[in-house]
């Protein structure tokens, strides 16, 4: 195959198959019986074989194998060993990408960008990615997982270190480098950020089942991870040893499935923790730390981190809960102390500066979409028409209040109802928030509880009670007519007084009421009292 010029024959004697040169061959038929011989490659020619000729024609392999999983098996060693390593002779020019938060599609541009840049601007080539996220977007988890399972293994080496968790399609992303290592506590799959439906989960698996034929491991496991319906079985070939997990479906493709023999099934609902994905071969190793990985692959100082920009940190810290738990406090606390005092003032712009911050930070990471910035704008705008243009109808302002929860809760999760255990575990973050903006309420309400009865606001939906004097003066406005001027007058009863009745000043017709007793007709009458409209009198031929 290197010297064209060499003439080899395939030699058939007593004791087997030989290939053999002319000059040897001169030797062989003196020395033994040669029963046939075989002009392999003529002169002039460079030998060339498929690997069938070289099996089955000329039986120089032992085995025929489509991929490294394949090779794996032959050579009788767990899947996913076989890897190379570019750093060998090369040395290691690492570099530490951190993929936290949820997963969504302007995270994975800026990682690829960052990895792009550094491997064709530096050169690099072991690129280690610490993974801490409940994923959030299945499909731009497998758009970088495809990507990082695409890289040249004879140029860049992956790894990924899992500290915390790596949760439903996250999962996929660490599965596709070439070295997973996790600490114990940390989980890899299960339930995660978002709930993956049907089609979407058919699509994905499709995908992933690529993804495991190139990274030469079986793809039963890593669909599971995402897949909570999916079985997964422990099997084994008597004779060799050999352990694989497959699926119902991917034990029927092996090319003898009848081989292998069931020896239980695996729990991956609720993902696998770091000794148990190393015991399935999905994880290589554990670790204690970011520390005992370090001193594993011998860096002695800090790798060089493909940082994002100055405004995804910031998005970062705001979005984080203790802060935007700080954010919805100080936003209702200067809300309520501006419905406190007359006119827009400083409390005011501070209230909304926090509520801009809290719906952009969310936004920028994944939890906030424009639902939740319209739910609170269209809940604001109920509350003022109940308290300015409508107050004391009450639908508006209970809707109101709860177009605003619900945006709360729905900016600080990423899904609607919890259906998993790791969803019901991110709602208690929902309820801070809520707890975080009902504080901020009620010490406004404390501080401020002086002030209330004369705000603006207050006094549009609160009546005051009034006094005596105030209730003297309501009377009086309220009444149609003033009979003031009647005080003292006299007159004639025109009709009888039981005590009821109208009686005659002058040329005026009133109704009046005598002091009790019945009073005649005809009879003369004084007035005793003015109450508003009423007016009291008695007769004087009783004085």
């Amino acid at each position: 195959m290197l010297d064209p010029q060499l003439v080899v024959a395939r030699v058939q004697t007593q004791e087997g198959t030989r290939f053999v040169l002319p000059e040897e061959l001169g030797e062989l038929q003196k020395e033994a019986a040669v029963r046939s011989v075989e002009q392999v490659f003529p002169a002039g020619q460079l030998g060339s074989f498929t690997g069938t000729e070289l099996r089955v024609k000329y039986n120089l392999a032992t085995h025929l194998v489509r991929d490294r999983l394949q090779l794996a098996s032959a050579l009788q060693l767990p899947a996913g060993t076989l890897e190379e390593d570019p750093t060998l002779g090369a040395g290691r020019r690492a570099v530490r990408v951190d993929l936290s938060g949820p997963i969504k599609s302007d995270t994975v541009n800026w990682v690829e960008r960052g990895i792009r840049e550094k491997i064709a601007q530096d050169q690099v080539n072991f690129i280690c990615l610490v993974i801490d996220s409940p994923g959030g977007s299945p499909t731009d988890s497998m758009r970088l997982a495809a990507y990082l399972s695409g890289l040249n293994p004879s140029e860049v080496r992956t790894v990924a270190f899992v500290g915390s968790e790596a949760r439903a399609d996250a999962a996929l992303v660490a599965l596709a480098c070439d070295q997973l290592l996790m600490t114990e506590a940390a989980v890899l799959g299960g339930p995660g950020a978002r709930r993956i439906g049907e089609r979407q989960m058919e699509a994905l698996s499709t995908a992933v089942r690529a993804l495991a034929a190139t990274k030469g491991i079986g793809w039963s496991l890593p669909v599971a991870m995402i897949d909570p319906d999916l079985t997964v079985q422990r099997w084994t070939r008597p004779g060799t040893g050999e352990v694989r997990y497959f699926s119902a479906q991917e034990l029927a493709e092996q090319e003898h499935p009848e081989d292998w023999r069931a020896e239980g099934e695996i729990e991956t609902g609720n993902g696998l923790q770091g000794r148990e994905a190393v015991e399935l071969r999905l994880a290589r190793f554990t670790v204690a730390d970011w520390a005992d990985l370090k001193r594993m692959y011998h860096f002695e100082s800090e790798l060089t981190i493909v940082d994002r920009n100055w405004a995804h940190t910031v998005v970062e810290f705001l979005a984080s809960p203790r802060i935007a738990g700080v954010l919805l406090f100080l936003a209702w606390f200067a809300l309520m102390v501006e419905f406190s005092s007359p006119g827009v003032g400083l409390p005011g712009f501070a209230s909304a500066v926090c509520f801009v911050l809290f719906f952009w930070a969310n936004f920028l990471h994944g939890t906030a979409g424009w639902l939740e910035i319209l739910l609170f704008a269209t809940g604001l705008a109920c509350l003022a028409l109940e308290l300015f243009v409508l107050p004391g109808v009450g639908a508006f302002g209970i809707g109101g209040a709860l177009l605003i929860i619900a945006s709360i809760v729905l900016a600080s999760q990423t899904f609607v109802i919890p259906r998993n255990a790791y969803q019901w575990s991110q709602l208690p973050k929902s309820v801070f928030m809520l707890a975080a903006a009902g504080g901020g309420i009620l010490a406004a309400m404390l501080v401020a509880r002086r002030l209330m009865t004369d705000a603006p606001v207050f006094r549009r939906v609160a009546l005051e009670t009034p006094n005596e004097q105030q209730l003297e003066h309501l009377r009086y406005h309220e009444a149609l007519v003033h009979l003031d001027y009647l005080a003292g007058q006299h007159g004639v009863a025109i009709t009888q007084l039981t005590p009821s009745g109208k009686a005659r000043f002058g040329d005026a017709r009133v109704d009046v009421i005598s002091n009790g007793d019945v009073v005649p007709r005809g009879a003369n009458i004084v007035v005793v009292e003015v109450r508003g409209n009423e007016v009291l009198v008695r007769a004087l031929d009783n004085a």
